[in-house]
């Protein structure tokens, strides 16, 4: 695994961390954040290891659940899931600064 991969575990590690402390004091604004913070990670490490190529010339990120269900990368597709939790997390942060 490469080491911007490696870092990006790291701190996935640390965002799903924070994901329960949030989720446990009932701060669902922070969880939700950071629950879509985790899904958008865990695509850029699989990005980083399977392409390696710089950020910008990646795809975005919904579509690359899809690619990667249909070739057999992930089990299953979750670009619906993670197009609803970036909806949840827009809501969100509107809802928590109005």
């Amino acid at each position: 695994m490469n080491e911007r991969a490696k870092n990006n575990l790291e701190l996935t590690k640390r965002k799903l961390d924070y994901a329960e402390k949030f989720f446990a004091e009932k701060d669902f604004y922070e969880t939700i954040h950071y629950i879509w913070v985790v899904f958008e990670n865990c695509i850029n490490i699989i990005k980083d290891v399977k392409n390696n190529r710089p950020l910008y010339e990646h795809k975005p990120k919904i579509d690359l659940f899809g690619i990667y269900c249909s070739i057999g990368i992930l089990k299953n597709d979750y670009s619906s899931c993670f197009l609803e939790l970036e909806k949840l997390r827009i809501r969100a942060v509107s809802a928590n600064i109005l």
